[in-house]
Protein backbone atom coordinates (compact mmCIF):
# COMPACT_ATOMS: atom_id res chain seq x y z
CA UNK A 1 0.00 0.00 0.00
CA UNK A 2 1.26 3.70 -0.93
CA UNK A 3 2.74 5.79 2.12
CA UNK A 4 -0.05 7.96 1.56
CA UNK A 5 -2.86 5.94 1.30
CA UNK A 6 -1.44 4.04 4.57
CA UNK A 7 -1.56 7.65 6.19
CA UNK A 8 -5.24 8.87 4.87
CA UNK A 9 -6.38 5.87 6.23
CA UNK A 10 -4.82 6.38 9.94
CA UNK A 11 -6.23 9.31 9.78
CA UNK A 12 -9.85 7.89 9.23
CA UNK A 13 -12.41 8.12 12.50
CA UNK A 14 -12.38 3.88 12.28
CA UNK A 15 -8.81 3.94 12.98
CA UNK A 16 -8.62 6.47 15.66
CA UNK A 17 -11.79 3.54 17.30
CA UNK A 18 -9.67 1.10 16.37
CA UNK A 19 -6.53 2.72 18.41
CA UNK A 20 -9.41 3.88 21.36
CA UNK A 21 -10.32 0.12 21.51
CA UNK A 22 -6.43 -1.50 21.86
CA UNK A 23 -6.52 0.87 24.97
CA UNK A 24 -9.58 -0.35 26.05
CA UNK A 25 -8.61 -3.68 26.16
CA UNK A 26 -5.59 -2.62 27.73
CA UNK A 27 -7.08 -1.24 30.56
CA UNK A 28 -9.73 -3.61 31.13
CA UNK A 29 -6.85 -6.07 31.85
CA UNK A 30 -5.18 -3.87 33.79
CA UNK A 31 -7.93 -3.15 35.87
CA UNK A 32 -8.80 -7.64 36.08
CA UNK A 33 -5.63 -8.08 37.34
CA UNK A 34 -5.38 -5.00 40.28
CA UNK A 35 -8.84 -6.24 41.70
CA UNK A 36 -7.85 -9.22 41.07
CA UNK A 37 -4.24 -9.87 42.73
CA UNK A 38 -3.41 -6.99 44.50
CA UNK A 39 -6.80 -6.29 46.00
CA UNK A 40 -7.49 -9.67 46.62
CA UNK A 41 -11.16 -9.95 45.29
CA UNK A 42 -11.71 -12.79 43.27
CA UNK A 43 -13.52 -12.35 39.68
CA UNK A 44 -15.08 -14.65 37.71
CA UNK A 45 -11.49 -14.98 35.46
CA UNK A 46 -12.60 -17.04 32.53
CA UNK A 47 -16.23 -15.02 31.37
CA UNK A 48 -14.01 -12.28 31.94
CA UNK A 49 -10.73 -13.65 29.60
CA UNK A 50 -13.07 -14.52 26.53
CA UNK A 51 -14.82 -11.21 26.23
CA UNK A 52 -11.03 -9.75 26.08
CA UNK A 53 -10.57 -12.29 23.75
CA UNK A 54 -13.65 -11.15 21.49
CA UNK A 55 -12.66 -7.75 22.06
CA UNK A 56 -9.33 -8.45 20.17
CA UNK A 57 -10.41 -10.82 17.44
CA UNK A 58 -13.18 -7.89 16.77
CA UNK A 59 -10.10 -4.91 16.57
CA UNK A 60 -7.98 -7.31 14.59
CA UNK A 61 -11.08 -8.25 12.49
CA UNK A 62 -11.51 -4.00 11.95
CA UNK A 63 -7.44 -3.86 11.13
CA UNK A 64 -8.31 -6.03 8.59
CA UNK A 65 -11.22 -4.73 7.18
CA UNK A 66 -9.49 -1.25 7.56
CA UNK A 67 -5.98 -2.27 5.53
CA UNK A 68 -8.42 -3.58 2.93
CA UNK A 69 -10.59 -0.77 2.20
CA UNK A 70 -10.21 2.96 0.83
CA UNK A 71 -10.57 6.03 3.08
CA UNK A 72 -13.58 6.73 0.73
CA UNK A 73 -15.49 3.70 1.39
CA UNK A 74 -16.03 4.17 5.11
CA UNK A 75 -19.96 4.34 5.98
CA UNK A 76 -21.60 5.56 8.65
CA UNK A 77 -23.33 1.88 9.29
CA UNK A 78 -19.15 0.40 10.28
CA UNK A 79 -18.58 3.27 12.85
CA UNK A 80 -21.81 2.82 14.17
CA UNK A 81 -21.33 -1.27 14.11
CA UNK A 82 -18.17 -0.43 15.75
CA UNK A 83 -19.63 1.67 18.77
CA UNK A 84 -22.44 -0.75 19.17
CA UNK A 85 -19.56 -3.68 19.95
CA UNK A 86 -17.72 -1.77 22.22
CA UNK A 87 -21.25 -0.49 24.20
CA UNK A 88 -22.02 -4.19 24.28
CA UNK A 89 -18.42 -5.48 25.32
CA UNK A 90 -18.29 -3.02 28.22
CA UNK A 91 -21.45 -4.35 29.28
CA UNK A 92 -20.54 -7.69 29.63
CA UNK A 93 -17.54 -7.02 31.43
CA UNK A 94 -19.75 -5.25 33.85
CA UNK A 95 -21.91 -7.91 34.03
CA UNK A 96 -19.22 -9.99 35.92
CA UNK A 97 -17.98 -7.04 38.04
CA UNK A 98 -21.08 -5.75 39.88
CA UNK A 99 -23.63 -4.57 37.33
CA UNK A 100 -24.61 -0.77 37.81
CA UNK A 101 -22.75 -0.72 41.01
CA UNK A 102 -19.33 -0.96 39.09
CA UNK A 103 -18.17 2.50 39.06
CA UNK A 104 -16.62 2.10 35.86
CA UNK A 105 -20.37 2.07 34.31
CA UNK A 106 -19.97 5.44 33.32
CA UNK A 107 -17.76 4.72 30.46
CA UNK A 108 -21.10 4.05 28.53
CA UNK A 109 -21.15 7.92 28.06
CA UNK A 110 -17.77 7.38 26.25
CA UNK A 111 -19.38 5.50 22.93
CA UNK A 112 -22.06 7.90 23.09
CA UNK A 113 -20.20 11.16 23.36
CA UNK A 114 -17.97 9.46 20.12
CA UNK A 115 -21.80 8.76 18.26
CA UNK A 116 -23.05 12.05 19.14
CA UNK A 117 -19.97 13.51 17.43
CA UNK A 118 -19.29 11.48 14.25
CA UNK A 119 -23.00 9.75 13.38
CA UNK A 120 -25.95 11.29 12.01
CA UNK A 121 -29.03 11.25 14.71
CA UNK A 122 -30.81 8.37 13.98
CA UNK A 123 -27.92 6.30 14.54
CA UNK A 124 -27.01 8.29 17.74
CA UNK A 125 -30.51 7.54 18.83
CA UNK A 126 -30.32 3.99 18.44
CA UNK A 127 -27.15 3.40 20.48
CA UNK A 128 -28.86 5.59 23.38
CA UNK A 129 -31.44 3.11 23.17
CA UNK A 130 -29.13 0.33 23.19
CA UNK A 131 -27.19 1.92 26.62
CA UNK A 132 -30.17 2.76 28.39
CA UNK A 133 -31.81 -0.67 27.64
CA UNK A 134 -28.45 -2.51 28.83
CA UNK A 135 -27.93 -0.13 31.80
CA UNK A 136 -31.18 -0.93 33.12
CA UNK A 137 -30.67 -4.53 32.89
CA UNK A 138 -27.53 -4.51 34.82
CA UNK A 139 -29.27 -2.66 37.63
CA UNK A 140 -31.73 -5.86 37.99
CA UNK A 141 -29.12 -8.50 36.98
CA UNK A 142 -25.33 -9.29 37.34
CA UNK A 143 -22.94 -10.93 39.57
CA UNK A 144 -21.79 -8.71 42.68
CA UNK A 145 -18.33 -8.07 43.04
CA UNK A 146 -17.00 -9.60 45.99
CA UNK A 147 -15.97 -7.24 49.31
CA UNK A 148 -12.49 -5.96 49.60
CA UNK A 149 -10.44 -7.00 52.53
CA UNK A 150 -11.15 -5.48 55.21
CA UNK A 151 -7.38 -4.31 56.13
CA UNK A 152 -7.53 -2.41 53.31
CA UNK A 153 -10.68 -0.12 52.83
CA UNK A 154 -14.30 0.33 52.91
CA UNK A 155 -16.48 -0.77 49.74
CA UNK A 156 -17.73 3.02 50.23
CA UNK A 157 -13.82 4.41 49.83
CA UNK A 158 -12.88 1.34 46.95
CA UNK A 159 -16.26 2.60 45.22
CA UNK A 160 -15.68 6.44 45.61
CA UNK A 161 -12.08 6.20 44.12
CA UNK A 162 -13.36 3.74 41.09
CA UNK A 163 -16.25 6.87 40.59
CA UNK A 164 -12.25 9.17 40.98
CA UNK A 165 -10.44 6.85 38.23
CA UNK A 166 -13.91 6.32 35.63
CA UNK A 167 -13.98 9.93 35.41
CA UNK A 168 -10.60 10.69 34.54
CA UNK A 169 -10.65 8.38 31.97
CA UNK A 170 -13.82 9.34 30.57
CA UNK A 171 -12.65 12.70 30.58
CA UNK A 172 -9.16 11.64 28.57
CA UNK A 173 -11.20 9.89 26.19
CA UNK A 174 -14.14 12.25 25.09
CA UNK A 175 -11.79 15.61 25.20
CA UNK A 176 -8.97 13.71 23.59
CA UNK A 177 -11.48 12.71 20.42
CA UNK A 178 -12.58 16.28 20.24
CA UNK A 179 -9.68 17.61 20.23
CA UNK A 180 -8.74 15.07 17.34
CA UNK A 181 -11.68 15.67 15.74
CA UNK A 182 -11.60 19.66 15.97
CA UNK A 183 -7.62 19.25 14.43
CA UNK A 184 -9.13 17.83 11.78
CA UNK A 185 -12.39 20.16 11.03
CA UNK A 186 -9.55 22.83 11.12
CA UNK A 187 -7.22 20.47 7.97
CA UNK A 188 -10.64 20.32 6.16
CA UNK A 189 -11.61 24.04 6.77
CA UNK A 190 -7.62 24.64 5.31
CA UNK A 191 -8.03 22.52 2.72
CA UNK A 192 -11.60 24.09 1.33
CA UNK A 193 -10.02 27.53 1.19
CA UNK A 194 -6.89 26.28 -0.59
CA UNK A 195 -8.88 24.46 -3.23
CA UNK A 196 -10.70 28.36 -3.42
CA UNK A 197 -8.20 30.00 -3.68
CA UNK A 198 -6.80 28.00 -6.19
CA UNK A 199 -9.95 27.36 -8.39
CA UNK A 200 -9.80 31.47 -8.21
CA UNK A 201 -6.95 31.59 -9.72
CA UNK A 202 -7.62 29.26 -12.10
CA UNK A 203 -10.42 31.52 -13.34
CA UNK A 204 -8.09 34.26 -13.64
CA UNK A 205 -5.47 32.30 -15.44
CA UNK A 206 -8.72 31.25 -17.83
CA UNK A 207 -9.45 34.58 -18.26
CA UNK A 208 -5.95 35.60 -19.46
CA UNK A 209 -5.70 32.55 -21.73
CA UNK A 210 -9.05 33.79 -23.42
CA UNK A 211 -7.40 36.88 -23.80
CA UNK A 212 -4.42 35.76 -24.77
CA UNK A 213 -6.16 33.82 -27.92
CA UNK A 214 -8.20 36.89 -29.15
CA UNK A 215 -4.97 38.86 -28.83
CA UNK A 216 -2.76 36.39 -31.19
CA UNK A 217 -5.86 36.18 -33.34
CA UNK A 218 -5.57 40.37 -33.55
CA UNK A 219 -1.66 40.24 -34.16
CA UNK A 220 -1.46 38.23 -37.25
CA UNK A 221 -2.54 40.72 -39.50
CA UNK A 222 -0.16 43.63 -38.14
CA UNK A 223 2.87 41.26 -37.80
CA UNK A 224 2.26 39.73 -41.61
CA UNK A 225 2.47 43.82 -43.04
CA UNK A 226 5.66 44.65 -40.88
CA UNK A 227 7.16 41.38 -42.33
CA UNK A 228 6.17 42.53 -45.91
CA UNK A 229 7.38 45.98 -45.16
CA UNK A 230 10.74 44.50 -43.49
CA UNK A 231 11.56 42.94 -46.56
CA UNK A 232 11.15 46.08 -48.80
CA UNK A 233 13.12 47.87 -46.32
CA UNK A 234 15.87 45.63 -46.49
CA UNK A 235 16.24 46.65 -50.16
CA UNK A 236 16.31 49.84 -49.91
CA UNK A 237 18.51 51.18 -46.84
CA UNK A 238 22.31 51.43 -46.82
CA UNK A 239 24.08 48.22 -46.11
CA UNK A 240 25.38 49.79 -42.98
CA UNK A 241 21.49 48.96 -41.67
CA UNK A 242 20.45 45.67 -42.83
CA UNK A 243 21.86 44.07 -39.61
CA UNK A 244 19.41 45.56 -37.87
CA UNK A 245 16.52 45.03 -40.45
CA UNK A 246 17.39 41.67 -40.33
CA UNK A 247 17.10 41.12 -36.90
CA UNK A 248 13.83 42.89 -36.86
CA UNK A 249 12.92 40.58 -39.31
CA UNK A 250 14.22 37.50 -36.89
CA UNK A 251 12.44 38.62 -34.28
CA UNK A 252 9.33 39.39 -36.29
CA UNK A 253 9.78 35.50 -37.39
CA UNK A 254 9.89 34.42 -33.87
CA UNK A 255 6.71 36.39 -33.29
CA UNK A 256 4.83 34.71 -36.06
CA UNK A 257 5.72 31.39 -35.29
CA UNK A 258 4.94 31.83 -31.29
CA UNK A 259 1.36 33.08 -32.33
CA UNK A 260 1.07 29.98 -34.97
CA UNK A 261 2.04 27.64 -31.96
CA UNK A 262 -0.82 28.73 -29.52
CA UNK A 263 -3.55 28.62 -32.37
CA UNK A 264 -2.30 25.42 -33.00
CA UNK A 265 -2.46 23.97 -29.01
CA UNK A 266 -5.92 26.02 -28.84
CA UNK A 267 -6.89 24.39 -31.86
CA UNK A 268 -5.37 20.65 -30.57
CA UNK A 269 -6.34 21.27 -26.68
CA UNK A 270 -3.08 20.60 -25.28
CA UNK A 271 0.56 20.80 -26.30
CA UNK A 272 2.50 17.92 -27.26
CA UNK A 273 4.93 16.52 -24.80
CA UNK A 274 8.22 14.64 -25.36
CA UNK A 275 10.84 13.13 -22.73
CA UNK A 276 13.53 15.25 -22.55
CA UNK A 277 16.92 15.47 -19.94
CA UNK A 278 17.51 17.96 -17.65
CA UNK A 279 20.46 19.12 -19.47
CA UNK A 280 18.98 19.43 -22.88
CA UNK A 281 16.07 21.42 -21.39
CA UNK A 282 17.80 23.90 -20.24
CA UNK A 283 19.93 24.13 -22.88
CA UNK A 284 17.08 24.25 -25.18
CA UNK A 285 15.80 26.71 -23.00
CA UNK A 286 19.08 29.00 -22.95
CA UNK A 287 18.88 28.60 -26.95
CA UNK A 288 15.47 30.02 -27.20
CA UNK A 289 16.42 32.86 -24.97
CA UNK A 290 19.29 34.03 -27.17
CA UNK A 291 17.24 34.14 -29.71
CA UNK A 292 14.64 36.32 -28.34
CA UNK A 293 17.43 38.65 -26.09
CA UNK A 294 20.59 38.39 -28.37
CA UNK A 295 21.95 40.90 -25.75
CA UNK A 296 21.44 39.36 -22.18
CA UNK A 297 23.75 37.09 -21.46
CA UNK A 298 22.52 34.81 -18.65
CA UNK A 299 25.43 33.03 -16.39
CA UNK A 300 25.11 29.18 -16.57
CA UNK A 301 25.78 26.97 -13.64
CA UNK A 302 25.34 23.52 -13.42
CA UNK A 303 26.05 21.29 -11.03
CA UNK A 304 27.12 17.65 -12.65
CA UNK A 305 23.60 16.35 -13.63
CA UNK A 306 23.11 12.27 -14.09
CA UNK A 307 22.74 11.67 -17.89
CA UNK A 308 19.46 10.17 -17.77
CA UNK A 309 17.96 12.52 -15.17
CA UNK A 310 14.88 14.26 -17.50
CA UNK A 311 10.80 14.40 -17.33
CA UNK A 312 8.45 15.25 -19.71
CA UNK A 313 8.40 18.54 -21.23
CA UNK A 314 6.05 20.02 -23.20
CA UNK A 315 6.03 23.86 -24.87
CA UNK A 316 3.28 25.83 -21.97
CA UNK A 317 6.65 24.34 -19.62
CA UNK A 318 9.27 25.97 -22.13
CA UNK A 319 7.44 29.09 -22.25
CA UNK A 320 7.11 28.92 -18.20
CA UNK A 321 10.78 29.13 -17.97
CA UNK A 322 11.43 31.65 -20.52
CA UNK A 323 9.27 34.28 -19.26
CA UNK A 324 10.62 33.95 -15.75
CA UNK A 325 14.00 34.46 -17.67
CA UNK A 326 12.27 37.31 -19.08
CA UNK A 327 11.30 38.73 -15.87
CA UNK A 328 15.02 38.52 -14.71
CA UNK A 329 16.54 40.11 -17.74
CA UNK A 330 13.63 43.22 -17.59
CA UNK A 331 14.99 43.55 -14.05
CA UNK A 332 18.49 43.51 -14.57
CA UNK A 333 20.04 42.87 -18.05
CA UNK A 334 23.06 41.99 -17.10
CA UNK A 335 23.03 39.65 -14.21
CA UNK A 336 21.05 37.27 -14.83
CA UNK A 337 22.25 34.15 -13.79
CA UNK A 338 20.74 30.23 -13.96
CA UNK A 339 21.68 27.56 -11.91
CA UNK A 340 20.16 23.27 -12.34
CA UNK A 341 20.61 21.14 -9.45
CA UNK A 342 19.14 17.43 -8.60
CA UNK A 343 17.86 17.37 -5.47
CA UNK A 344 15.55 14.36 -3.45
CA UNK A 345 14.17 13.72 -7.12
CA UNK A 346 13.58 16.65 -8.69
CA UNK A 347 15.46 19.35 -10.72
CA UNK A 348 16.05 22.40 -9.38
CA UNK A 349 16.18 25.60 -11.34
CA UNK A 350 17.37 28.52 -9.85
CA UNK A 351 17.22 31.39 -12.00
CA UNK A 352 18.54 35.08 -10.17
CA UNK A 353 18.74 38.21 -10.85
CA UNK A 354 19.65 41.89 -9.03
CA UNK A 355 16.50 43.69 -10.12
CA UNK A 356 14.75 45.86 -7.34
CA UNK A 357 13.31 42.52 -6.13
CA UNK A 358 9.61 42.12 -4.54
CA UNK A 359 8.46 44.06 -1.34
CA UNK A 360 8.64 41.78 1.60
CA UNK A 361 4.57 42.04 1.68
CA UNK A 362 4.30 40.50 -2.05
CA UNK A 363 6.64 37.50 -1.21
CA UNK A 364 4.45 35.42 -0.09
CA UNK A 365 2.15 35.96 -2.34
CA UNK A 366 3.87 36.00 -5.61
CA UNK A 367 2.93 33.42 -8.18
CA UNK A 368 -0.42 33.09 -6.67
CA UNK A 369 -2.04 35.81 -7.52
CA UNK A 370 -1.28 39.44 -9.79
CA UNK A 371 0.44 42.56 -8.33
CA UNK A 372 0.83 45.37 -9.65
CA UNK A 373 3.51 46.21 -12.55
CA UNK A 374 4.69 48.92 -10.27
CA UNK A 375 4.95 46.46 -7.24
CA UNK A 376 6.80 43.64 -8.80
CA UNK A 377 8.59 45.12 -11.18
CA UNK A 378 6.44 43.45 -13.91
CA UNK A 379 6.87 40.10 -12.67
CA UNK A 380 3.02 39.71 -12.33
CA UNK A 381 0.86 38.21 -14.61
CA UNK A 382 4.09 36.48 -16.28
CA UNK A 383 4.96 34.70 -12.88
CA UNK A 384 1.39 33.95 -11.99
CA UNK A 385 1.07 31.50 -15.42
CA UNK A 386 4.55 29.77 -14.65
CA UNK A 387 4.00 29.17 -11.38
CA UNK A 388 0.51 27.27 -12.70
CA UNK A 389 2.32 25.87 -15.49
CA UNK A 390 4.66 24.37 -13.35
CA UNK A 391 2.14 23.40 -11.07
CA UNK A 392 -0.01 21.13 -13.69
CA UNK A 393 3.83 19.21 -14.14
CA UNK A 394 3.50 18.50 -10.53
CA UNK A 395 6.19 21.11 -9.59
CA UNK A 396 6.58 24.58 -7.67
CA UNK A 397 7.90 27.68 -7.71
CA UNK A 398 9.42 29.46 -4.98
CA UNK A 399 10.57 32.96 -4.54
CA UNK A 400 13.12 34.60 -2.19
CA UNK A 401 14.56 37.59 -2.01
CA UNK A 402 18.43 37.45 -3.02
CA UNK A 403 20.79 38.54 -0.65
CA UNK A 404 22.52 41.60 -1.98
CA UNK A 405 19.20 42.82 -3.74
CA UNK A 406 17.28 41.25 -6.43
CA UNK A 407 15.38 38.11 -6.09
CA UNK A 408 16.12 34.15 -6.69
CA UNK A 409 13.17 32.06 -8.54
CA UNK A 410 13.68 28.15 -7.85
CA UNK A 411 11.91 26.22 -10.33
CA UNK A 412 11.53 22.27 -8.58
CA UNK A 413 10.07 19.56 -11.38
CA UNK A 414 9.84 16.04 -10.06
CA UNK A 415 11.90 14.27 -12.04
CA UNK A 416 9.85 10.65 -14.07
CA UNK A 417 11.14 7.60 -15.98
CA UNK A 418 11.24 7.63 -19.62
CA UNK A 419 14.05 7.85 -22.68
CA UNK A 420 14.40 10.68 -25.10
CA UNK A 421 11.91 10.68 -28.18
CA UNK A 422 13.25 9.63 -31.13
Amino acid sequence: MPASSLRLLLQTPLAVLIGLRWLAIAGQSVAVGVVHLYLGMALPLEPLFLVLLAQVAFNSGSMWFLANRRPGEFRDDHLALQLSFDTLALAVMLYFTGGSFNPFVSLFLVPLAIAAVMLPPAYTCGLVILTVFLYGSLMDSSIPLADPPSAMTSRLSLHLFGMWVSFIISACLIAGFVAYLSARLRQSLQALRNMREQYLRQEQILALGTLAAGTAHELGTPLATMAVVMADLEQDVPEAFKPDIRLMQQQICLCKEALSRLVQEVRHGQAEARWMTVNDFVHRILRDFSLLHPAVRVDWQAAPLPEKAGFRVDRQLEQALLNLLDNAADASPGQVSLRAVIREGAACLEIADRGPGFPESLLRDAGQRTVSAEASAGMGIGLLLSNATVERHGGEVRVAAREGGGTRLTVIIPLREGQADG
